[in-house]
This record gives structure tokens, C-alpha cells and sequence, in this order.
């Protein structure tokens, strides 16, 4: 692959742009695992160790381009 040349997908050139990750998760290894791996990556990330904890960080008015949730978690809110 040629890094010069303009018609290569981007995942390939390196110029994927920068997100900002929401990611909820209950088990703290796990979470910082993958938060850890998208931070190597260049992206922004904000954690939540469940989900009251991420409608209040929605509900504060974060915009993100990706949340990453575990599918069943403790609490009220899964």
C-alpha cells in the first residue's frame, strides 16, 4: 500500500479521525482493558461502571460518536 495515495480507505492510511467513546461497562478490568486499547488508538473515551452512571453523563449533555455498553448489567438500568 502506497501512504501517498489518495484512494485507500482510510483504516488504511492512518487518517481516521479522532471519537469520543462512551463506554459502559461493570467490570472494571474489562472496561479499563478496552478503554485502554481505544485511548492507544487516539480516541477519547469516558467511562461508566453502569448504566445510572451513563444516562447521567448523557443527561449532562456529552455528545459522543460511539457508545460501546455491556448488554447486561446490575441495577436499575441494564
Amino acid at each position: 500500500m502506497d501512504p501517498q495515495r489518495d484512494d485507500q480507505p482510510a483504516w488504511r492510511s492512518g487518517a481516521l479521525r479522532r471519537l469520543t467513546i462512551l463506554l459502559v461497562e461493570d467490570e472494571v478490568l474489562i472496561r479499563f482493558a478496552a478503554a485502554d486499547l481505544l485511548r492507544g488508538h487516539g480516541h477519547e473515551v469516558v467511562e461508566a461502571a453502569n448504566g445510572e452512571e451513563a444516562l447521567a453523563v448523557l443527561e449532562a449533555g456529552l455528545y459522543f460518536n460511539l457508545i460501546v455498553s455491556d448488554m447486561k448489567m446490575p441495577g436499575k438500568v441494564n
